[in-house]
Parts: structure tokens; sequence; C-alpha cells
């Protein structure tokens, strides 16, 4: 490995906030949790997708359009992806407790740890060189909108296959 690769590796690292890495934390343990098969409350899969669209609300309230309609566009694009992605998957349904059981999987894993890796790169780089990172708002704004998208419609895919 590069010497100076390295040491911007390691500046990076030791110049994380320590809730940043508690956060990975936990995103690694919901991960793997989310390994084993488990029975989950339905509602409770809304949490994550309406924090990932709550987070990005200045869009909302910024009045550009533009970057509204990138938002929704990738939305729907991740949206589209997360139904796909279960729509087959094999579910047992608890109606009256309004809960479902999820097989295990490592998708949910690799999917916080990309946010999370995206979420990293990108607040680092706003951190240390916001007129780059300014350049690169675009990228993050779509992939953002794709991650929202992917964990909406895969509770929406859940939701309705529990009702229908």
């Amino acid at each position: 490995m590069d010497q100076n690769l390295f040491e911007f590796v390691m500046k990076a690292i030791t110049s994380t906030p320590a809730w940043v890495w508690a956060i990975f934390i936990y995103l690694l343990l919901v991960g793997l949790k989310a390994t084993r098969n488990r029975v989950i409350y339905l509602p409770k899969l809304y949490i994550v997708p309406i924090i990932l669209i709550v987070l990005k609300y200045k869009i909302f309230i910024s009045g550009n359009y533009f970057d509204i309609a990138v938002y929704i566009l990738f939305l729907c694009i991740g949206l589209g992806v997360g139904i796909l992605s279960v729509l087959r998957t094999p579910l047992k349904f608890f109606k009256n407790l309004k809960s479902i059981e999820l097989p295990g999987s490592y998708s949910t894993l690799i999917v916080l740890f990309l946010f999370f890796s995206v979420k990293y790169i990108f607040g680092y780089l706003q951190a240390s060189n916001p007129i780059i990172a300014n350049q690169y708002a675009f990228l993050e704004l779509s992939i953002e909108a794709v991650f929202s998208g992917y964990f909406l419609g895969r509770t929406l895919c859940y939701t309705y296959r529990l009702y229908q």
C-alpha cells in the first residue's frame, strides 16, 4: 500500500467522531441479526425508510425542483429494486400480530454497510474538502435516494404481501 494512501486512511479513521463508530457498530449488529430467521412487527420496518427520507428534508424545503425531482426519481428506482429483491422471498405471516417471519440473509448487512460507507465517505469529504464534496452532491443525493427507496420498497412489499 502506498504510504500516502495509508496515512490518508489512518487520518480519516482517527479523526472520525466516536458517535460515528457507535452508529457503525449498531448497524453492524442490526445487519448480523438479519442473517438469522426472525419475526418482526411490520410497522417497525417503516422506521429505517422514514428516517432516511426525513434526513433529506432540506431537499424538499430548498425549493430546488431539480434536486427534488432527482431524489424522487432515484427513490423510485430504489423502490423498484427493493420490491423486486423480496417479491419472491418465502415468508411466514402472522396477520393477527401484524408480523412476518423473515428468512436470514446477508443482504441487509451488505446494504447497511454500503449505506454507512457512502455516508462516511461523503461526510468525510464534506468535512475535509467542502468544495470537492459539493461537486459530488448530485451523486450523494442519488445514492442515498436509492438506499431510501430500497428499504421503503422492501417494507411496502412485505406490507402488501401480509394483507393480500
